[in-house]
């Protein structure tokens, strides 16, 4: 498969020391659309820089770098300090290339990763090749963390690590939205709710919520199946009459009222 990024936009630079690891998640080293770093010619400069970050008070890390979206990991190591976490990017370049910088920043219990400055970058890779290259290009993202950490990684809004906590509401209508078809849709409840349900938790949504999340599936049956799932966590149950009313056809309301115990 032959992939082409072209790409004018913001970056980041990093220098900085590495470390060993022991476990490695997210990564598919068969697939055809990632670089072999290791047979990168030295006509392409391949380097890889990295920059050590604190992870106290870090419930999970949202990175937002371009050029990540084809191979993004998540390493483990057995050496690293409790509270130190390293990010490691592979770039390769050919003619011009520019010196971004990286901005970090702590949102209550999230650490906030983006590029800031400019990055121009045209790649092709084919067969795990690079067959034609312009600036200064990252190809994988690495994100190391102290063995048995728990804390979710985000890359472009994708989960990369196991979940840790349970899925907040508005990322489960996000990912509700994001999901195509109804039964990748009922996969996301199921997700949703078993993200409290292994942490012995329950969750909580408002009637209009639930009328959000119902209006996101076509099939009257899965509607209905929804309905029985979600509505025992609703708060304002006053206001499950109008959800009913509001979701589902005349004839189905009857059903769904049962369900719900009106």
């Amino acid at each position: 498969m032959l992939n082409k990024i072209c790409l004018s936009a913001i970056v980041v630079f990093l220098a900085g020391c590495g470390s060993s690891s022991s476990t490695v998640t997210n990564s598919d080293d068969t697939n055809r659309d990632k670089l072999e770093w290791n047979s990168v010619p030295e006509k392409f400069n391949p380097q890889v820089n990295s920059e050590d970050f604190s992870i106290h008070g870090v419930e999970s890390i949202e990175l937002s770098l371009f050029g990540g979206h084809r191979d993004a990991r998540v390493i483990y190591s057995n050496t690293l300090r409790s509270g130190e976490g390293v990010l490691k990017l592979y770039n390769v370049s050919s003619g011009i290339s520019y010196i971004p910088s990286l901005k970090q920043q702590m949102i209550e219990s999230t650490l906030q990763i983006n590029h800031f400055g400019r990055y121009q970058c045209s790649i092709k890779i084919e067969n795990r090749k690079i067959t034609n290259l312009e600036g200064k290009c990252y190809v994988r993202i690495e994100i190391i963390l102290p063995l048995n950490s728990e804390i979710e990684v985000y890359n472009s809004d994708k989960l990369l690590t196991k979940r840790f906590k349970p899925m907040s509401n508005q990322s489960f209508i996000e990912a509700l939205k994001e999901a195509s078809f109804d039964k990748n849709k009922l996969v996301v409840i199921d997700e949703f709710l078993n993200s409290y349900f292994t942490r012995n938790k329950t969750p909580t949504l408002t009637s209009f919520e639930l009328e959000t999340v119902i209006s996101e599936v076509l099939k009257t049956d899965n509607k209905l199946d929804i309905l029985g799932k979600l509505h025992p966590y609703v708060t304002d149950r006053q206001n499950l009459g109008q959800v009913i009313d509001n979701s589902f056809h005349y004839y189905d309301r009857e059903k769904a009222r049962k369900i719900v115990g009106l």
